[in-house]
């Protein structure tokens, strides 16, 4: 409980910071604390792969820049492994995650979204 009374803590102090006029926040884990980078929290990993999931599906049709450049900053470490006792599963969503990355990487930056029926 005292660690997660610290979190909200110091995200109120960043808060009133940007209220105050102090440049946007940081994009970091505040559960773990530091820059959100693969491999560091089991969680973001897992929200990082579901996003890039669900945007592959879409083939990244309506992506801004500034999230695609998010997406490709988190995974920037060329050191991306899978651990060596892991599942079938966990496997094919490695190498599912892989796929996505790199069609992600040649994609358009701006690729137009379909129409909204």
């Amino acid at each position: 409980m005292a660690s997660f009374n610290a979190t909200v803590d110091r995200y109120k102090v960043l808060l009133a910071n940007v209220s105050a006029g102090a440049p946007e926040l940081p994009n970091e884990n505040f559960d773990a604390g530091g820059a959100t980078i693969a491999g560091k929290y089991k969680g973001t990993d897992e929200a990082y792969a579901k996003l890039l999931d669900k945007l592959a599906d879409r083939k990244f049709a309506g992506m801004q820049p500034d999230l695609r450049q998010n997406i490709l900053a988190y995974y920037k470490d060329p050191k991306l492994t899978l651990p060596t006792r892991s599942t079938r599963k966990e496997r094919a969503d490695f190498t599912k995650l892989l796929d996505q990355l790199e069609r992600l990487k040649v994609a358009p930056e701006a690729v137009p979204a379909p129409p909204v029926p």
